[in-house]
Order: C-alpha cells, then sequence, then structure tokens
C-alpha cells in the first residue's frame, strides 16, 4: 500500500495510517524486532544440535557452534546498515531491494567481487537464493510440525501400552492439518501485523527449549551411563570412516540452518516503527518553501525560523536545499532512532539468546544421550516420562513453527503479489479488496488473488514434505544452500558496494576470505546431506512415512 506523502501544515502531521516513505505506518519496536528473530533463529534447528555435536563431538560441537554464531551477528550487521542508501536515504523493504540498490547505484559495481558476473544476474541470483530457501525452509517447517504432532500420539501410545508396542503413526494426516492452519493464517495480508503471532513464537520456543534442556539435564543427573567422545562417534560399531566423515559434515549444515535467518532481516526492519518529529518535519518544510518561493537570504529569515532549520538539520541530518528536498520526497530522511541501530540491538539480542539455547540443549542433550543422541531430541523418543511434559513440548514446537512458517513464506507472498500486482495493473481479480465485517475483531479484507496465492503456496509445500520427509537430511541441505549464498556472501558484497571499499584493500582481503571459506565449508555440508538424503530415499516408499 503506497502514496503520495501529504502533510497538513495545520497540525503538523500526516495521516496516521502512513508513514513518513508513504507505505503503511510501521508498528514494530526493539521487542518485536527481537521477537520476530528468535523467532526465525531457534526454529526447528534446535532440536537437532545434540545429535550435531554427537557426530562432531566436545571440541569441534562446541566451537562450530560459536564461530556459526559470530559469523551470522557480523554479516547481520553489515545487512542492516546496507538497509538505507547512505546517501539518498532510500528504504529497502526486502532482501533483493537491497541488493539491487547497492549494485544498480553506481557505487560499486560486481568488478569488486573476486570473479566478476554481469549486476543484473547477481540481482536475480540473489532473489533466486532467498525465495529457494525461504521456500526450502517453509517445506522443512512443514517436516517438523508433522513429526511433532505425530510424536505426540505416539507418546500417549507408549504411556499407555508400554514403551515396547509399535505405535508406528503416519505423518501425512498431521501434515494436512498443519496445511489448513497454514493457509487460513496466511491470509494475513501484511507483515507487520505478525508482531503477536512473532512473540506467541518466540515465548514457545523458548519454552520446549527450556523442557528439553531440562529434560535432558534430569537425565544426566539420573547418572545413565552414555558413551561421549572428544572428536564425536568413533569410526566402528556400524559406522564407517567415510560414513563419519559424511555425518560431520551433515552435522555442520545442521547448525548452519539453525542460524539461516539473515534472508528475513531486512524485511523484519522494514516493520521496524518509525518516529519522526513529524511537526518540525512540516515546520521545516514549509519554511524551506517560504525561502525558495521569496528567494530570501539566510540574513532576511525571521530568528525562529533559523532555530526550526537548526533543529531540523541537526536532529535528521538531511539535506535541505535544491528541489528534491522540496518535492518531499520522504526516502531521504533519517528516522529517529535510525533503524539500523535498532535492528543491530535486536540482532545482539536475538542471536545472544539463540546461542546460548543452542549451546545449552546442543552440549547437554550429547551429554544425557551420548553418541545414541536421537536427530530430533524431543520426537527421538530419548525421553518417555513425563508424557504430559514430553507431550507439552511438542505441543510448543507446533505453535512455534506455525508462527515461524509464516515469517519465512510472508516474504514470497509479498513479492510474487507485488510483481503480479506491477505486471497485470488494471486486473480487478488481482487488485480488488472486498470488506467482511467479523463481530468482535473488525474488517477482514479478502482479496481472491491472495487467497489463491497462498493457498496454493502452502498446498505445494504440504506435498513436496510429504514426498521427502527427511527431517536432519533436508535440514542439513537447507542449511548448506542458505549460509553462504545469504547469510554471508551477499550481505558482504552489499556492504562492498554501499562503503565503497577499495579491491585488494585490508578490509576488502579480509571479507573476501571471510567469505571463501564459508563457501567451502557450505560445500562440504551440502555433500554430507544429499549423501545422507540419497541413503534415506533408498529406503522409503513416498506418502508411507511412519513415525
Amino acid at each position: 500500500m503506497k502514496r503520495n506523502l501529504s502533510f497538513s501544515l495545520e497540525n503538523g502531521s500526516p495521516s496516521e495510517k502512513f508513514d513518513d516513505d508513504g507505505r503503511a505506518l510501521r508498528t514494530g519496536t526493539v521487542m518485536t524486532a527481537s521477537a520476530h528473530i528468535i523467532t526465525a533463529v531457534i526454529g526447528s534447528g534446535v532440536l537437532s544440535l545434540a545429535w550435531a555435536i554427537a557426530q562432531l563431538g566436545w571440541i569441534a560441537g562446541p566451537i562450530a557452534l560459536v564461530i556459526f554464531s559470530l559469523i551470522t551477528w557480523f554479516t547481520a550487521v553489515l545487512l542492516a546498515d546496507c538497509y538505507r542508501h547512505p546517501i539518498t536515504g532510500r528504504r529497502n523493504h526486502t532482501y533483493m531491494d537491497v541488493g539491487g540498490l547497492a549494485w544498480r547505484s553506481g557505487l560499486r559495481t560486481w568488478k569488486s567481487a573476486p570473479f566478476q558476473v554481469p549486476g543484473g544476474i547477481k540481482i536475480q541470483l540473489c532473489g533466486l537464493a532467498q525465495y529457494t530457501n525461504l521456500f526450502g525452509t517453509s517445506i522443512g517447517y512443514t517436516i517438523t510440525t508433522a513429526i511433532s504432532m505425530a510424536a505426540i500420539k505416539r507418546s500417549n501410545c507408549f504411556h499407555k501400552y508400554g514403551h515396547t508396542a509399535g505405535c508406528h503413526t503416519s505423518n501425512n494426516l498431521f501434515m494436512v492439518i498443519f496445511a489448513v492452519t497454514e493457509i487460513i493464517l496466511s491470509q494475513i495480508p501484511n507483515f507487520n501485523e505478525l508482531s503477536m503471532l512473532s512473540i506467541i513464537a518466540a515465548v514457545m520456543s523458548f519454552t520446549y527449549s527450556s523442557i528439553g534442556l531440562g529434560l535432558a539435564i534430569a537425565k544426566l543427573a539420573g547418572r545413565a551411563h552414555v558413551k561421549t567422545s572428544l572428536t564425536g562417534i568413533p569410526v566402528g560399531d556400524g559406522v564407517s570412516s567415510s560414513q563419519k566423515i559424511w555425518n560431520c559434515f551433515q552435522a555442520l549444515g545442521n547448525i548452519a540452518f539453525a542460524y539461516s535467518y539473515s534472508l528475513v532481516l531486512v524485511e523484519i526492519q522494514a516493520s521496524y516503527s518509525i518516529f519522526i518529529r513529524k511537526s518540525m518535519l512540516c515546520q521545516h518544510k514549509l519554511f524551506v518553501q517560504w525561502r525558495m518561493s521569496e528567494h530570501l537570504s539566510w540574513r532576511e529569515f525571521p530568528w525562529c525560523s533559523k532555530i526550526v532549520y537548526w533543529l531540523f538539520s541537526k536532529h535528521l541530518g538531511t539535506r535541505t536545499s535544491g528541489p528534491t528536498f522540496c518535492e518531499s520526497k520522504p526516502d531521504t530522511l533519517k528516522s529517529s532512532p535510525p533503524e539500523n541501530t535498532v535492528m543491530k540491538k535486536a540482532t545482539l539480542i536475538g542471536i545472544s539468546v539463540s546461542t546460548v539455547f543452542y549451546m545449552l540443549c546442543g552440549v547437554v542433550g550429547y551429554a544425557a544421550f551420548g553418541n545414541g543422541a536421537p536427530g530430533n531430541f524431543l520426537t527421538g523418543f530419548g525421553f518417555y516420562e513425563p508424557f504430559w511434559l514430553v507431550d507439552f513440548a511438542n505441543v510448543c514446537i507446533v505453535v512455534h513453527l506455525v508462527g515461524a512458517y509464516q515469517v519465512y513464506s510472508q516474504p514470497i507472498f509479498g513479492f510474487v503479489e507485488c510483481w503480479c500486482r506491477k505486471r497485470w495493473p488494471g486486473s480487478g481479480f488481482i487488485a480488488r479488496e472486498y470488506p467482511i465485517p467479523i463481530p468482535f475483531i473488525g474488517t477482514f479484507s479478502l482479496n481472491f488473488f491472495r487467497l489463491v496465492l497462498r493457498t496454493a503456496y502452502v498446498i505445494l509445500t504440504t506435498l513436496i514434505a510429504t514426498i521427502f520427509p527427511f527431517f536432519n537430511d533436508f535440514l542439513g541441505l537447507l542449511g548448506a544452500a542458505c549460509f553462504w549464498p545469504l547469510t554471508v556472501y551477499f550481505p558482504v558484497e552489499m556492504y562492498i558496494s554501499q562503503a565503497r571499499i577499495r579491491k585488494f584493500s585490508l578490509t576488502w582481503t579480509w571479507m573476501q576470505l571471510l567469505s571463501l571459506l564459508c563457501f567451502i565449508v557450505s560445500l562440504l555440508a551440502a555433500a554430507g546431506s544429499i549423501q545422507g538424503l540419497i541413503r534415506s530415499v533408498q529406503a522409503f516408499k513416498p506418502f508411507q512415512c511412519k513415525l
């Protein structure tokens, strides 16, 4: 929703429904931004960390967690600084917008990269990588949610009939239930309307992580005899040396997936609320127009107008002369407080909290289960009792991933809908909204194109999840495919373009080395995950998966 920003000189404020860039009013805060980040970061990846630590061992496992968290935080800070154009102040509302502006602006071409590819192709690859990984993550969350729902049914069966009972349950029914829920929630029109859903999901992530951690500590306190190792699962006992290597690579992919949230960082930042001294802005705009129209010199201005001029310029740091400002292009304005500063705080909070949980769940989980740690430590039935607590933890997983699915799907919805509106601007099917009053809630805006598109998207992700319901293998492949291009490579290149970093300078060199190392790690993780998928597919019949 866009419009040209117009100020009322009588009351000094724009419409309460619009922000300073003419878009719908942002309602996010540091708290909601942190909640979005925690929701995006602490997802199904936390459930596989005990297994990942078991593959890597006591030394490499925790070190890998710390390194991935530091790299993710660093590149997220770079990406936050690229949210606005450094000269014009123009906002970039999506991840792809950031790359497009950086590589088309002329500040720095793609010659800054180790290999040269036309900027237009790179922008398209950037968008393709982002939306492909968002799509894949939606599939992964569908798989994980169905597994947790099936685990609840199995847990009750084990409690009733004993731990030796079969209690095998098909995941397909639960995938359908999850799909119906997401079809309903997907009709939420705007990303910034998901604040409450995201906060609830963040609370759920804390809850099930805490329950899993508590159960692992209780199991550890029971002094159950388990085998652990400094180097992880040893070769032998059914594990060949080649399989050990493949599992280690796949474990890196699982850890990488746990930290792959940069692809929605810009969308989260775009939902942060902007607080601007609007009355001061209107006075200053009137002042500039007055000066331009009357051709007055600085000395001829009233002292009160000079104060307004000085306060506004100092507060917002904007350019205040020439036709650009008088045309009232709001993207030249600096927000107060700046979005990048807020996002850096939210990123630090979100990643720090997430890493603490990851470290505790991974390390304590490995200590509790040893080398036999399950791929999903809440659904692999390392715990049977208290069954009600295990059930509640899995319910929290379901609630959390219901919200996380929307966090990762909304950018795709927004991109496709925006592209279609521009491609067919006169289509009533695409653009027309039908207000539907809902008692005690308000008015719901129904759009048939949105209904069809988002429903088809959920059905497609559910269908693929039903065909390939492999938890660890799928998560490892997603992490490998997402981490280097979206978490490391593109943010680094965007920042190099925005900051005008010279080629072969010290900063440019070590950033490129960081990107190269992460690329190698992602390749190894992808190889391990693909090998695991091949092994799983060979012993699998589609649509017949049972937990």
